[in-house]
């Protein structure tokens, strides 16, 4: 019997067909058969998650699937021990590693003579592999050590501006150089943001969406609407405190922001009434169907407030463990009850809106 043309299948077809194989083969059949490598480099293949993790020992790389998880680890200090040997041709090159399967998880382990062959290897290596896929939807995490110019790092510019984007510093501080520089390039969608920064505060726009903040020691608590981010969420380090009515109130006196939904994982500092001091708050006009897509506990108490300058709403939540501030703007309201619609539409909030949110 002759074998099945697989390479000879139309782009489309082929695609239905790689979809249905397991991911490690597909790794493995792209690194080990140029000719395989070729094809499947049109297909932009799906990769749900990719970390980088960077240490001045070693550079790990790791593939995860739905399934299962590939991790390569590129070191000058490996082992091999009596683990399968494959050869990878990576760019007309020859390369050799061992293949370790154990449940789940498959780990290629690959060895370098020095540091700045690790780095230079494993740029290669990446730059050969994800040819094969589309990373713009894929949850990237970059977490690296002291060591590095960060800036000049090949792993951005798979990450410049994607969907999804965590970077973690890990155990070591990262200088207000590197930081902005993050800052000022980097344009996901969804960023998370874990870094410790000393005796620094950004106060400039961050180019995301919505922003997960895991380490606030550079965050000037006085200003956080200045980063100017629709979603922000802060939690972990929890040093500094958080004036929530200086909030409120900056909020008020601004107009046409961005901001739609601040929320803190974080034990309330303030009581109720130092939280509205100054500011009119009555409890909230939503019912729990129109927060439940929004908030982080849509059983809290909440109250609304009325910026004077443009008339937004707002709704404050709070409970013994978070604070949460929601904005309303005009897109939201497609996903609140109808009722609510029609009342907020009789007191001139909205336009008037149809079933599906539709003005007319």
């Amino acid at each position: 019997m002759e074998p099945f043309p697989l390479l000879a299948i139309p782009h489309v077809p082929l695609r239905r067909i790689v979809d249905h194989v397991d991911p490690v083969e597909v790794v493995r059949l792209a690194l080990c058969h140029e000719d395989v490598h070729a094809h499947l480099s049109c297909l932009a293949l799906r990769l749900p998650k990719l970390s980088w993790n960077i240490t001045p020992e070693k550079i790990t790389l790791e593939l995860e699937f739905e399934s299962t998880k590939i991790v390569f680890i590129i070191s000058t200090t490996l082992s091999y021990g009596l683990h399968e040997l494959v050869t990878f041709r990576i760019h007309g090159k020859l390369i050799s590693g061992r293949w370790v399967k154990h449940n789940d998880q498959t780990t290629i382990y690959m060895r370098a003579v020095s540091l700045p062959v690790v780095m230079t290897f494993a740029e290669a290596f990446s730059s050969y592999l994800f040819s094969i896929y589309n990373l713009f939807d894929t949850k990237i995490t970059h977490t690296f050590c002291s060591g590095y110019d960060i800036p000049n790092l090949f792993v951005w510019k798979y990450s410049m501006s994607v969907l999804n984007l965590s970077v973690c510093r890990g155990s070591t501080v990262m200088s207000r150089d590197e930081f902005t520089w993050i800052m000022e390039n980097l344009k996901p969608t969804i960023f998370f943001m874990d870094a410790e920064v000393i005796d620094f505060k950004y106060r400039q726009k961050i180019n995301a969406s919505t922003l997960h903040i895991n380490n606030v020691s550079w965050v000037d608590m006085d200003d956080l609407l200045s980063l100017d981010v629709p979603i922000m969420k802060f939690t972990g380090n929890r040093d500094q405190a958080v004036n929530f009515n200086a909030l409120l109130r900056t909020w008020m006196a601004k107009k046409d922001d961005d901001v739609e939904s601040v929320l803190f994982i974080t034990a309330l500092p303030q009581t109720q009434a130092e939280i509205f001091q100054g500011i009119e708050a009555t409890p909230t006009q939503f019912r729990p169907i129109d927060l439940r897509l929004r908030v982080y506990d849509w059983q809290a108490q909440a109250f609304d407030i009325t910026r004077p300058t443009d008339g937004r709403i707002g709704t404050v939540l709070f409970g013994g463990q978070f604070f949460q501030f929601l904005t309303w703007k005009e897109h939201h309201y497609k996903f609140v009850s109808r009722q609510t619609r029609q009342r907020m539409g009789r007191l001139g909030r909205i336009g008037r809106i149809g079933r599906m949110g539709r003005r007319f």
